[in-house]
């Protein structure tokens, strides 16, 4: 039991024994000679336990040496806030060490969260800030985020820090922004709902919305009067496939926000879309023959010709049906019985195409994750 007790020892108490004996050498524990001993595993055992600064071995005296760069707080609430506001403030800290602190990054989970200047040496004693301004413009509700510190001096430092904040908005979109996907061929698809929520006493009107992109238009509808509306918004279809980017306006009926805004962030979808960009097989043997299938769509302006498929396995075969002249195809893959899958090499089909883009047409082939057993219930006998 003690070799088991020792050999957990020397695996888990490294860096507590390494503690203790910087500790020790500050207060001028540590004999000559007793450092190289200690860098020996069994040096390393009698260290934590103890025996080498004489301690009780029952009786543990040190602790993990703290942070040196101390904070004066970890976590910031600002409470309730209007939407919108800009929320400026700072986190300090004190280097309480014996040594020089170097501040190497300083990250934000958020772009949301935009940092000022900071000091990257902060020697003995001295105090410093990391300033930061959080735009709440895109917020509603409770909001946490975090700003991480990394550097490095007699310790490692490693710190998040986390700013909290209830965003209040007399009307509240929900989400904040719409964004979706639009598809030329699909109107139905090509659309988002977002609800708009009054959070005022008073009665809610809304004038119609105002776009300023001409691919957008939109329209408001009341659900519970005065309260709550739908606003529909809806892409008409650009002459070039493009993302687009704008905001709908309406005027309102309450001073407390005379004007409401919703941003917009439509995708575009790809020239030539497929689903799903890979094809899973069955690994095999296959008793009998057995088929996977690509829907490809062409969404630019120009009409997509497809043709000449070709599987580069053994077994397996391919065939292209025109669903909607240049716009929508099934690619079919076929498997022979006793089809086997590759260990090695590249599997893909391929087609050529007319659009500049993608003048041949690739799709991953892979073999499907091996299905989980089934449990089974064998009856006493």
């Amino acid at each position: 039991m003690l070799f088991l007790a020792m050999v957990q020892m020397r695996l888990e108490g490294g860096e507590f024994a390494a503690n203790r004996l910087r500790a020790a050498e500050q207060v001028g524990q540590v004999a000559p000679g007793i450092r190289a001993f200690a860098g020996s595993w069994i040096g390393s055992f009698l260290l934590a336990t103890g025996v080498l600064l004489g301690d009780t071995p029952s009786t543990p005296t040190l602790k993990s040496t703290p942070l040196d760069l101390r904070f004066s707080e970890t976590e910031h609430d600002f409470g309730r806030v209007r939407g919108g506001e800009l929320l400026p403030n700072a986190f300090t800290f004190t280097n309480t060490g014996p040594g020089a602190i170097e501040i190497d990054l300083v990250q934000t989970s958020c772009s949301c969260v935009e940092l000022g200047r900071w000091p990257t040496r902060i020697g003995p004693g001295e105090v410093g800030a990391i300033p930061f301004q959080f735009h709440t413009v895109s917020y509603s509700g409770q909001v946490t985020e975090t700003i991480t510190v990394t550097g490095k001096g007699p310790e490692p430092v490693s710190v998040v820090l986390r700013l909290k904040a209830d965003v209040w908005r007399p009307i509240e979109v929900r989400p904040a922004a719409a964004v979706f996907e639009y598809y030329p061929d699909d109107a139905a698809r090509s659309a988002l709902t977002v609800r708009i929520v009054s959070q005022i006493d008073e009665p809610l009107e809304l004038a119609a919305p105002t776009s300023s992109h001409p691919a957008l238009t939109a329209e408001v509808v009341p659900v519970v009067p005065g309260r709550e509306f739908d606003l529909t918004v809806h892409v008409i279809p650009p002459p070039k496939l493009a993302n687009i980017v704008g905001k709908l306006t309406m005027k309102t009926s309450s001073d407390a926000m005379p004007l409401l805004e919703v941003p917009v962030h439509v995708l575009a979808p790809a020239p030539v879309s497929l689903s799903p960009r890979t094809l899973r097989v069955p690994a095999g043997p296959l008793s009998a023959s057995a088929s996977q299938s690509v829907e490809i769509r062409g969404y630019a302006p120009d009409p997509l010709l497809l043709e000449a498929p070709v599987v580069n396995l053994k077994g397996a075969s391919a065939t292209l049906s025109e669903i909607k002249p240049g716009r929508h195809f099934i690619l079919t893959v076929t498997l022979a019985p006793g089809f086997v899958f590759p260990a090695e090499g590249k599997a893909e089909v391929t087609l050529k195409s007319n659009h500049p883009q993608y003048p041949l047409v690739r799709i991953p082939l892979m073999v499907m994750p091996p299905s989980a057993p089934q449990a089974t219930l064998t009856p006493n006998r």
